[in-house]
């Protein structure tokens, strides 16, 4: 059997996908910037994942991205059990591609409506499993109604009298404690869903970038992710173009966008926008700022 995948090696994977967590920063690592980066660690003495950052902590919930109940693996069963490799933070277990994994997501949005509870798990003190089914496979599920997922927790073929038979193995894995998703999983969800919202809002930024980009002159307004408040003007001069960018430190909802966030969008900026120098400004060309906005200026010479 395959060992369990733990903390340090879903670390691990944080650090194969640095790239990704690390979004737009690419102009920040050529000019010396790792420590602004390594600044970005979140300190929060109750984040799950400090190693992801701001994003990972309370200013993004799994659940409230992702409102639909959906279904997803389990790390032990997705290694033990169905025998597949764990990907790196840019894949979303919700999405992998295997037969019962496609029944989970199916029955997810109603589970456990249609589905039967497993009877080799039927307690009054044991937790609620349900069985899904494929074909001679079973699969045992359990509702995580907190985080609004389904969880695939084991899979096997059913061999009916058999000491490997689908239904003995889940009471094996109940009776070992080692059934029903680990703080490890909740890890990796909450990882996904970082990066989700990180893309998220980068590619919303860079969006009212070039919509600027195209109409010099007119001020783009947008909230980011329908979050976070962000406004872009680009003006043509001769021989020069300013292109002006203010994050608001407000949320939406009145919360704190945390600077480095922030940051990882203005590298992301600086990155799509390239030749330009930016520089941190107190100032908007067109009127007063608010008092909750940052701004950057970057200018492009012919």
């Amino acid at each position: 059997m395959r060992r369990l995948v733990t903390t340090k090696k879903i670390n691990r994977f944080v650090a194969d996908s640095a790239n990704d967590m690390r979004i737009g920063c690419e102009a920040a690592y050529g000019n010396g910037k790792e420590d602004d980066l390594d600044a970005a660690l979140c300190t929060h003495s109750e984040c799950p994942a400090p190693w992801l950052g701001p994003i990972a902590c309370h200013d993004y919930d799994c659940a409230l991205m992702l409102p639909v109940r959906r279904g997803r693996p389990t790390l032990r069963c997705l290694t033990s059990d169905l025998g597949m490799p764990v990907p790196g933070l840019d894949v979303d277990l919700s999405d992998l591609d295997y037969p019962i994994l496609n029944e989970l997501r199916r029955v997810a949005p109603t589970s456990p409506k249609g589905q039967k509870r497993i009877l080799s798990i039927d307690s009054i003190d044991n937790p609620l499993v349900y069985r899904i089914r494929v074909s001679s496979h079973r699969g045992a599920t359990w509702i995580d109604e907190a985080a609004q997922v389904v969880w695939l927790c084991a899979a096997r073929r059913r061999e009916e009298g058999s000491d490997g038979d689908a239904y003995a193995w889940f009471a094996q894995l109940h009776g070992r404690g080692h059934l029903l998703p680990t703080a490890d999983d909740a890890l990796r969800d909450r990882a996904e869903a970082a990066i989700r919202r990180q893309r998220e809002l980068r590619r919303d930024l860079l969006a009212l970038l070039d919509k600027g980009l195209t109409a010099p002159g007119e001020e783009q307004c947008r909230d980011l992710g329908g979050w976070a408040p962000c406004r872009a003007l680009v003006i043509r001069g001769e021989g020069a173009e300013e292109i002006w960018c203010a994050l608001s430190t407000r949320a939406v909802d009145d919360t704190f966008i945390q600077p480095q966030v922030r940051d990882l969008l203005f590298a992301a900026l600086e990155a799509h926008v390239g030749s330009a120098l930016f520089e941190v400004r107190t100032d908007w060309p067109t009127g007063p700022l608010d008092w909750a906005e940052i701004v950057k200026l970057g200018v492009r010479y012919d």
